[in-house]
């Protein structure tokens, strides 16, 4: 018996239509980047690597 191993990764490239991101509306994913820059300021990242 032969496999094959698959290995994908998803990239983004900023062009998705909302739908796809899983949201119905701008205001969806406006409130969910709300809170996920709350939670990187909270724990300090500062957007540099």
């Amino acid at each position: 018996m032969m496999s094959l191993a698959i290995e994908t990764e998803v990239y983004s490239i900023g062009t998705e239509p909302l739908e796809v991101l899983g949201f119905q509306s701008e205001k969806d994913l406006e409130e969910a980047l709300f809170h996920l820059m709350q939670e990187a300021k909270q724990e300090g990242f500062t957007g540099s690597y």
